[in-house]
């Protein structure tokens, strides 16, 4: 050929070419750590970072989120008795079921039955519906 053009030398010319731009892609979309840069730069970021407000919940959400805790403990609370302290130990003062069934002096049968009856009581009462989430 006279021109010195080639379908083989186009194609390879393209796929080369796609390679870079797809390199040059992934290089670019990357974060690059403070550490990694040079000092100046990093104390400008670190100080960027600084400047930044700490991320906090709008107001509506934490009143609402008191409101449907508040709720959730008045339906624990008419919970029977033997139901209620399953509940408050094991969502309120985050003990294990077996650190319960030595508290309550019963096996640890009984606790994950026990629970899953009062779990299932608080369930169907309306005022904390929509608060408990089916598991």
């Amino acid at each position: 050929m006279a021109s010195g053009f080639s379908v083989d030398r186009l194609a390879s010319f393209a796929l080369s070419a796609g390679l870079r731009l797809k390199l040059l892609r992934r290089q670019r979309s990357r974060p690059v750590p403070l550490s990694a840069l040079p000092a100046s730069e990093a104390s400008a970021g670190e100080k960027l970072l600084e400047r930044l407000p700490e991320a906090q919940p709008p107001a509506s959400a934490a009143v609402a989120q008191a409101e449907a805790d508040a709720r959730l403990r008045a339906a624990v609370d008419l919970l029977p008795e033997k139901h209620r302290q399953l509940v408050q130990l094991r969502f309120f003062e985050d003990a294990s079921l077996p650190e319960i069934a030595a508290a309550l002096r019963v096996s640890v049968g009984t606790v994950k039955s026990r629970l899953h009856h009062a779990l299932s009581k608080l369930r169907r009462m309306k005022s904390v519906e929509g608060l408990l989430t089916q598991s």
